[in-house]
């Protein structure tokens, strides 16, 4: 791209999010005209030519006027939007914008790099795992509501809430955390159901009747020696993460690990009647009915669920649809638990743009950000629509159908995007599945460690 410098240290991902003042349709635009307060305000927003600096991870989430180059993550559409974007801001703001790619050194230290000052740009891609409540509890990035109204149409969506905390808006969600949705999926092998006589978990999801009993009752019927050596040679589910299946199993019984107090502050939720159900859930499937098939914990290399040898499988990865099988995939959401009316499904998506408050004159910044990251709108001409978004994802037609089904669903917790956090669940989680632990015993042993770390958190706040 022509103004991109790829040097320095930055990665910016494909996010496409709106504003108060971001980038309008011809119809709207048309409307502002007619407004001598809106002239004003564009007028104040004259940044004579400057340049605003994006850092972002890596090229691939940068635009590209050669759209042969693009990385596979990136659709020829979404590309062609985000030019059409950066022309619009550079005309409306009078500035120039520039892309630089954050190093190694940069990208796995950025707490530091920003906390310090060193990361010299105006916007500032943020990863989940990059410190992002340090650095909102230590004022390393700013809050931007009063820059961006938040209630708008645009940021009515469930990735947006990636940027809130305490009741206010740190960023503007990525482009790639819609993408990340369907991996709240469970895939599932329909012929292996289909040859058992067993009812179908999509066509049961519709009937409301997608239930962890069902999920149960599949699990135990396909699991199975069958060839007599003492070996399961088809399983219920297969898994390579641990935690996520918790977390999965957590939401889908109406539960969660932290809650939000009626002063404001996070405190330990695991001890609730649905978690405990939650838990206990895993416990069983895992020790008792010995359903799950978990690489993290056998350090298998097979990937059973590609094999054709296990009914069900945690997310739904595009890589696994591209590759040749000898059975039909299908998928759905993770089944409600007995605490839960509705589906629900967790993600995991974190990563939005941020403004480092070394930033000078954080309004005009905040609103070439919006302008050029608002989130896709169908009612906005020049904006990606959710088909665009799926479309890119190279997402099977079925998969798409179940995210759109969930998307106004998934929850998230800010909370999750604290490592140490995340580190003390995972004692609570392996002990209960490696040791075999009781599940009140397990959440007792962890408690104490978990609740010393909220009130850090806690005292940080306030």
């Amino acid at each position: 791209m022509k103004k991109s410098v790829r040097v320095f240290t930055l990665v910016i991902a494909a996010a496409l999010c709106i504003s108060f003042s971001g980038c309008n349709n011809s119809s709207t635009a048309n409307k502002k005209e007619d407004s001598a307060s809106e002239k004003v305000a564009e007028a104040s927003f004259d940044l004579k030519g400057k340049t605003i600096t994006i850092a972002v991870p890596d090229n691939s989430f940068i635009p590209q006027e050669d759209a042969s180059v693009l990385s596979n993550n990136r659709s020829s559409k979404e590309n062609s939007v985000m030019l059409d974007r950066e022309k619009q801001a550079e005309r409306k703001f009078n500035c120039n914008i520039e892309w630089k790619e954050m190093d190694k050194d940069t990208r796995n230290n950025l707490l530091e790099k920003v906390k310090t000052g060193d990361i010299k740009a105006d916007i500032v891609y943020l990863e989940r795992n990059s410190g992002i409540i340090d650095m909102i509890l230590n004022k390393y990035i700013l809050p931007l509501d009063e820059y961006i109204d938040y209630s708008s149409q645009a940021y009515n969506n469930p990735i947006q809430n990636n940027s809130l905390w305490k009741g206010q808006h740190y960023g503007v969600a990525t482009f790639g955390s819609a993408k990340t949705l369907y991996n709240r999926l469970m895939s599932y092998n329909k012929t292996l159901i289909a040859e058992a006589g067993l009812p179908d978990p999509y066509e049961l999801m519709q009937q409301g009747q997608w239930t962890w009993e069902e999920f149960l009752n599949i699990c135990k019927k396909v699991t199975a020696d069958t060839n007599g050596d003492g070996i399961n040679d088809t399983w219920g589910m297969f898994t390579k993460n641990t935690n996520d299946v918790f977390y999965n199993f957590l939401y889908a019984n109406n539960a969660s690990y932290t809650k939000e107090s009626d002063d404001g502050k996070i405190e330990f939720a695991l001890e609730s009647n649905e978690a405990i159900e939650a838990l206990q859930f895993v416990s069983d499937i895992h020790n008792n009915y010995k359903i799950i098939q978990n690489t993290e914990l056998t350090k298998a290399d097979e990937d059973l669920f590609m094999s054709g040898k296990a009914a069900f499988k945690w997310n739904s990865p595009v890589t696994d649809v591209k590759k040749d099988k000898p059975f039909e995939i299908g998928y759905v959401c993770y089944p409600k638990g007995p605490s839960a009316s509705d589906y629900i499904s967790y993600a995991n998506a974190g990563d939005f743009f941020a403004i480092p408050a070394t930033a000078e004159d954080p309004k005009s910044i905040a609103s070439v950000m919006s302008c050029l990251f608002s989130y896709f709108d169908s009612s906005q001409s020049e904006f990606l629509t959710d088909d665009d978004v799926y479309e890119s994802s190279g997402m099977p037609e079925n998969a798409i159908a179940v995210t759109k089904q969930i998307k106004e669903k998934i929850k998230y917790l800010w909370i999750d995007y604290d490592n140490t956090y995340r580190s003390l669940l995972r004692k609570i989680f392996d002990n209960i599945l490696i040791n075999n632990t009781p599940v009140n015993e397990a959440i007792n042993t962890g408690k104490a460690e978990i609740i010393n770390n909220l009130n850090t958190l806690n005292q940080a706040v306030q």
